[in-house]
């Protein structure tokens, strides 16, 4: 039930408008007429209901060290300030050009329980203005009953240029796991909005974003045990995606990590992003396969998979995928990806382990393990250029037909060995290590001796009787 309400939540344009209290005398300390001196929670909810533009030099708030919590009789005291015709905001920010700075350690959360989907309810920081700058603090969402947790932790709403730096959001626990609310770019016109050293337990959504930009930099999304880990919609999959959406999002630099509760093929690989590190907290077991796909003229750029020692294994119930594919790994039209420090491994109802297309990518310390698999081998390798680093090895089963296949197709294809790489074939060694289709383009291996026929390999392996075909 909790995240059928979220699900409809999002979709609300509606708010509930709550009865106007008048602002207390309460103030801040103003040292001059653009900073604001904040020591205490009393005085940030004064600074809340008297915020005003900032003109050309921008209003700042400056908060000492410490823990802000804003309570619901503060918040009853700015409870009529409006953002799209809707009041009673946790903490609304309406004022243009506003920067809000914490010096040393601050926190900056609410003990107020809305109980509420309603939108003005869902929020804990909503942002209405322009050019609104929120830096070294950490956001802590109040806890919503309704949600049994929280929703969003930040949203922008009809408004463009907000920069989001080097904070940090705080994970609220529920029995479902955990969620700290994801940030919401929730605008047609984004104008320069930058995520900067950003961290949360949830997602960036910015499917709505058609004019403008939206740059993430260093952004680190922890989704591992989360609340809504396995929950996505076809309808709304960009808002459950725990990653960023929309043409006018600039990736600079990512890092998702997730566990075996994510479902890593829908709700991370569907819509990866450029520059998108991918860290494995724990083994991975797969229903279908996982593939990271780009397009003819727009590819994924700078993928990095590691799977920190863990291992992606298929299921018992593992099955054809959306590409009509059953294939456990699969990186097409991806340019500079790296897989390390992992183990795939394939059961009876998979087919190639890795299986690699149209693709720039380097293997370092990684197991491929084609045992039990129906058929096919655990790397092919079509019309790439992959490169092998430290410790790889190919494990070879019963239905195995090699263990590396490099075919150019009609264009270019390579398998080049580091001069430090550890390659070794393990497990059918009567099957062949890597052979070289026959193809109208150009295949090549490097660093591996040439058997003869179109086989590389090495020659302390048995290949048969004759060690190779």
């Amino acid at each position: 039930m909790r995240r059928l309400k979220l699900f409809l939540a999002l979709a609300l344009a509606a708010s509930v408008c709550v009865p106007t209290v008048n602002v207390t005398n309460v103030t801040a300390t103003t040292t001059n007429e653009n900073v604001v001196e904040i020591s205490n929670a009393t005085e940030l909810a004064a600074a809340i209901a008297s915020q005003a533009d900032g003109g050309a030099d921008g209003q700042t708030w400056v908060l000492s060290a410490g823990e802000y919590v804003l309570t619901k009789g503060m918040i009853d005291t700015y409870s009529s300030l409006k953002i799209n015709n809707a009041t009673g905001f946790v903490f609304p920010i309406t004022a243009n050009n506003l920067t809000i700075v914490g010096e040393g350690d601050v926190t900056i959360t609410s003990d107020y329980d809305p109980n509420t989907g309603n939108w003005n309810g869902q929020n804990f920081v909503t942002i209405g203005g322009n050019g609104v700058t929120i830096e070294n603090v950490t956001l802590k969402a109040n806890y919503n009953t309704y949600y049994d947790g929280t929703n969003k932790v930040v949203e922008l709403v009809n408004a463009k240029d907000l920069t989001l730096k080097d904070v940090d959001t705080v994970t609220l626990e529920s029995e479902s796991g955990k969620f700290g609310g994801s940030i919401y770019i929730n605008t047609k016109d984004a104008g320069n909005t930058v995520l900067e050293n950003v961290t949360l337990s949830a997602w960036v959504s910015a499917g709505t974003v058609t004019e403008g930009n939206v740059t993430v930099k260093n952004l680190t999304i922890d989704f591992t045990d989360n609340a809504y880990a396995g929950y996505y919609s076809d309808t709304y999959g960009y808002a459950w995606n725990p990653g960023v959406s929309g043409s006018n999002v600039n990736v600079e630099s990512m890092t998702i990590k997730v566990d075996d509760k994510t479902n890593l093929p829908q709700q991370i690989a569907k819509d990866v992003r450029d520059n998108t590190t991918i860290e494995l907290a724990s083994d991975i077991t797969l229903d279908e396969g996982l593939y990271f796909v780009g397009e003819d003229d727009n590819p994924v750029e700078n993928l990095t998979i590691n799977g920190n020692g863990h291992t992606i294994t298929a299921s018992d119930t593992f099955h054809t995928n959306s590409y009509g594919q059953n294939n456990l790994v699969k990186f097409d039209k991806v340019e500079n990806a790296v897989l390390e420090n992992v183990t795939l491994e394939t059961n009876e109802l998979a087919k190639h382990v890795l299986d690699v297309y149209d693709t720039t990518l380097t293997i370092e310390n990684v197991t491929l393990d084609h045992t039990t698999a129906q058929s096919g081998a655990p790397l092919i390798v079509n019309q790439s250029d992959v490169t092998l680093k430290g410790d790889v090895e190919f494990v070879t089963g019963a239905n195995s037909w090699y263990a590396v296949n490099v075919d150019a197709r009609d264009q270019e294809a390579s398998l080049n060995v580091d001069d430090n790489a550890v390659v070794t074939f393990g497990g059918d060694t009567t099957k062949l290590p890597v052979f070289v289709s026959n193809s109208t383009g150009t295949s090549t291996v490097t660093g591996l001796e040439d058997l003869g026929n179109g086989v590389y390999g090495e020659v302390a392996a048995t290949i048969g009787e004759n060690k190779y075909s």
